[in-house]
């Protein structure tokens, strides 16, 4: 089965990102199963421990 996150997210390459099932990174020739949750892990736009630096640096 093909996936259309690639047609609704071109600006992503699909090809590099990591994946995994239910929170736990598989490799890409991993089998899938009826009911998996398949997740696609995006890069990160900001580091989570700098942005709670900032927040906690207004307050």
């Amino acid at each position: 089965m093909d996936s259309s996150l690639p047609d609704a997210f071109p600006e992503y390459d699909f090809a590099v990102m990591p994946c995994g099932i239910y929170g736990q990174r598989v490799a890409d020739d991993h089998p899938i199963k009826d009911g998996d949750r398949i997740e696609v892990y995006r890069p990160l736009l900001i580091d989570p421990k700098s942005r709670r630096r900032a927040r906690a640096a207004v307050r």
